[in-house]
């Protein structure tokens, strides 16, 4: 009876091995998986990381989503600059180098997640960054953001919704903005 037991332990022993094996394997299989590693050189491939959704703009900004359901625009020179806040709240978006182009809406007047211009909380903002200067440009009615691209001699870019983008990135790698060949 002992070697019965016995060999019963060896072989559960033996299972046990095999499958933590497998799962090591599957694990390091997904670390290098362009969704998880954040390597050099994959800006415009990678989808997310490992608790955030991302969505690649113009190298080094990118909208991100930790929640599921509220993208932003952070990027440590955006914060610098004065009255307005990263873009938050993002529901359609557009790049057309050097600009960034964002439509963002709040869910009420107490969401705290929502866009701000010049330090007050707004219920829907239009936003153009442009990452070379970098200077970020906010309104909080369409025909003012209309009008800055027009005397700016700036073409005006349909704006496209954020889930569907991120998801089209997600399944292809392919961005509307970005070039094949890059």
């Amino acid at each position: 009876m002992k070697g019965f037991f016995r060999i019963i332990l060896i072989i559960a022993c033996i299972i046990s091995f095999m499958d933590c094996t497998h799962m090591k394997r599957k694990v390091q299989e997904s670390l290098q998986s362009d969704e998880l590693l954040d390597r050099e050189g994959d800006f415009y491939t990678r989808a997310a990381g490992w608790d955030y959704y991302r969505l690649p703009l113009i190298d080094p900004f990118e909208a991100s989503n930790t929640t599921g359901d509220l993208w932003l625009i952070s990027n440590d020179l955006l914060s610098s600059i004065e009255g307005n806040s990263g873009p938050c709240g993002i529901k359609s978006i557009n790049v057309d180098k050097p600009y960034i182009f964002v439509y963002c809406e709040a869910k009420d007047k107490k969401d705290e997640f929502g866009p701000v211009l010049r330090g007050q909380a707004v219920l829907k903002a239009w936003f153009v960054i442009n990452v070379d200067t970098p200077v970020i440009d906010g309104f909080n009615n369409e025909e003012d953001y209309i009008n800055y691209l027009s005397q700016r001699h700036i073409s005006r870019p349909s704006l496209l919704d954020i889930d569907s983008v991120w998801q089209e990135f997600k399944e292809t790698k392919k961005l509307p903005w970005v070039d094949p060949v890059q």
